[in-house]
């Protein structure tokens, strides 16, 4: 399983002069081997087949971050699917403008799951923090209105 150039999919071949990658939409992408060697190319399995997975999420100023953490923490030790070494972590990411953010990492053993386990996960962690109390933020923005009297108006 391979990146290159904003294509990923499975590599289907390899000839002399070009190659051949299957991407997730069943496309087939004809690559030259000249551009192989000149762009970068991730390979996602050559080692292995585990893959590391990023989510990110907020959860509102006031919020107990520690419990936060530890409901995030429990659902990733809940699913079987992620990997338990090396060790989930939940980072506190930075004070954005509407919440505190948070960066949710986990391993999983299998690549071809890991858009699946994602998904599952963000849902799971909705759902957790629904029913913990916990707010996730809506992004939202102080506006000031002001009047405007024109001169005619002042005039009148």
């Amino acid at each position: 399983m391979v990146e290159f150039g904003g294509q990923s999919g499975t590599m289907k071949s390899m000839g002399f002069r070009s190659s051949i990658i299957t991407t997730w939409d069943g496309a087939d992408v004809i690559i030259p081997n000249g551009n192989l060697l000149n762009e970068h190319v991730i390979n996602w399995t050559r080692g292995n087949s585990s893959r590391r997975v990023e989510i990110l999420t907020g959860v509102a100023y006031g919020t107990d971050l520690e419990k936060a953490k530890k409901v995030i923490l429990d659902l990733l030790a809940a699913d079987k699917r992620i990997m338990q070494l090396p060790k989930p972590l939940v980072l506190i990411k930075e004070l954005g403008s509407n919440a505190v953010e948070f960066r949710v990492l986990f391993w999983i053993e299998h690549y071809s799951t890991w858009i699946q386990t994602k998904s599952d996960m963000i849902g799971s962690i909705d759902q957790a923090f629904k029913k913990e109390g916990i707010q996730i933020p809506n992004p939202s923005q102080d506006l000031n209105i002001r009047s405007f009297v024109s001169e005619v108006d002042k005039k009148k």
